[in-house]
């Protein structure tokens, strides 16, 4: 039975697509939605277990892409690329298969940030892998953001310098400043901020291997009297009013959670001076949607993307006053890519750092996550983008009234 859903599902979604694909089922009966002519792709699916063919009926894209994760079903990893980005065209926007979203509802329960000991498993998920695995991805900055083209032709480390120099500019540092950082990453943006803007950095950071990397760097760069490390949830600022001048967090307010975005704006508000300035740096949805729940089962746990509009309301609900606005989705697209081709290329390398973790399985599960993000921002289907937004705690505060001094 699920094996003739599966086909009927194939040749609806696909009947009339400009890919020609051809599934071979666990049984070996093979169903193809056309010959490839020249302007058409050739996809080849191979379903290796009547699971794989049960778990796409059911649960639709998020079964095929678990199939995948464990092995049932084959495709190549080109073929996969083209497969997806035909994909999002069909189910962006598209309501989720009922067992999906009663899957992501008792998820969302298990992994809240509500709870701060939960808050902190959730980051450590992902960010607990060693140090050198992100380096083989990311590049030396450890820039896991969008980068910064200015001239189009940088390598990923170079846009990586660019960018954290240009969030530098945009939260017009002076010496002598203090900073509330949330989520410094492996410390290059807190480090950065010390040794070139001559600042007092607090970075809250819950992550003992970032953590590590921060404070060897710090020492390296020769800026640890400058940089103080707080291993503590965002949360604690509350405890801390009206002590920062800047705050910055980058890439970070969508780890918060579904529910839990207005605590992190509400501590922001708090610890900032008056007439403080705060950047952040965040994806968003473009229009209201579920976050993907792939990257918040398998990569992300507890994170959820929110709706611009959201973010927007819960900074000037509080008296934080957007001064400027910046969409940076295809500087991420860039990053992205890059970081899927390091991905491919350095497998060997990561392989080696541990087999026993990097094994097939989490090649399959990272490809999906590093290939999607790729193609989700560069896409003209998806609703995803990174907004660069700079505030100010209430409507006066000391900041250029035009761009021009980000690009002198």
């Amino acid at each position: 039975m699920f094996r003739d859903l599966a086909k009927l599902a194939v040749r609806r979604n696909f009947g009339k697509s400009d890919i020609a694909l051809r599934v071979i089922f666990s049984d070996g009966s093979v169903f193809a939605t056309s010959v490839a002519s020249a302007s058409e792709t050739e996809v080849t699916v191979r379903f290796l277990h009547p699971r794989a063919e049960r778990m796409f009926v059911l649960e639709g894209g998020v079964g095929f892409v678990e199939a995948f994760h464990q092995g049932l079903l084959c495709i190549s990893d080109e073929e996969f690329e083209v497969l997806i980005d035909h994909c999002r065209g069909i189910y962006v926007g598209a309501r989720s298969p009922f067992l999906v979203r009663l899957r992501r509802f008792f998820h969302e329960i298990s992994v809240s940030n509500k709870d701060w000991g939960q808050a902190r498993r959730n980051a450590a998920f992902h960010y607990g892998y060693p140090a050198r695995f992100f380096e083989l991805v990311l590049g030396s900055t450890y820039g896991y953001v969008e980068g910064y083209w200015r001239r189009g032709d940088e390598t990923l480390d170079e846009a990586m310098r660019n960018r954290f120099d240009y969030m530098c500019r945009k939260l017009y540092l002076k010496p002598g400043m203090k900073v509330a950082e949330v989520g410094s990453g492996w410390g290059y943006m807190t480090n950065l901020m010390a040794r070139d803007h001559h600042v007092e950095v607090d970075t809250f950071g819950i992550v003992d291997n970032q953590n590590r990397a921060l404070v060897s760097m710090a020492s390296a760069w020769g800026v640890q009297d400058k940089v103080h490390l707080i291993e503590e949830d965002h949360r604690a600022l509350a405890a801390r009013p009206d002590l920062y001048d800047r705050y910055v967090s980058l890439g970070v307010l969508e780890h918060a959670g579904r529910n839990c975005d207005a605590a992190w704006i509400d501590s922001i508000k708090t610890c900032l001076k008056p007439g403080g300035i705060g950047l952040l740096s965040v994806m968003t949805y473009n229009a209201p949607q579920e976050t993907d729940f792939i990257t918040q089962k398998y990569i992300f746990p507890g994170g959820h993307i929110p709706h611009i509009a959201r973010v927007v309301d819960l900074l000037e609900s509080r008296g934080l006053c957007i001064i400027d606005l910046e969409n940076a989705r295809r500087q991420y697209a860039r990053a992205a890519a890059s970081w899927l081709q390091n991905f491919k290329t350095n497998w060997d390398k990561i392989r080696a750092i541990d087999p026993s973790i990097f094994n097939e399985r989490f090649r399959r599960t990272w490809f999906v996550y590093l290939m999607g993000a790729s193609t989700a921002f560069a896409s003209q289907d998806a609703h995803l983008s990174v907004q660069q937004i700079v505030f100010s705690k209430g409507r006066h505060c000391d900041y250029p009234l035009t761009r021009n001094f980000l690009y002198q």
